[in-house]
């Protein structure tokens, strides 16, 4: 029925609308996450090691996940030591 009451011209006008408006919030999005600042790949890890260290024991998946981690952000096991030690003596 409401369809009826518009015509065709009107449906693509607004479709046209519609589809501006999204395209417009979602650079505005975009722009936003670009202007945030990336984590520092070291604070990540520390932050993540901390988090599985937490209860004191480090099970295989915790320990498989801080590997792969360790790859993802470009960690050497040396910094991977140094920031193990420092969350340790914590």
């Amino acid at each position: 029925a409401l369809a009826e009451l518009m015509d065709d011209e009107d449906e693509e006008e607004t479709e046209e609308a519609v589809l501006e408006e999204a395209e417009e919030e979602y650079q505005e999005d975009e722009a936003v996450v670009e202007d945030k600042p990336k984590a520092d790949p070291e604070e990540l890890y520390r932050f993540l090691l901390e988090g599985v260290w937490v209860d004191d024991v480090l099970d295989p998946a915790e320990v498989t996940l801080m590997a792969k981690k360790r790859r993802e952000l470009n960690i050497s096991f040396e910094t991977h030591l140094k920031i193990l030690r420092e969350v340790l003596h914590e």
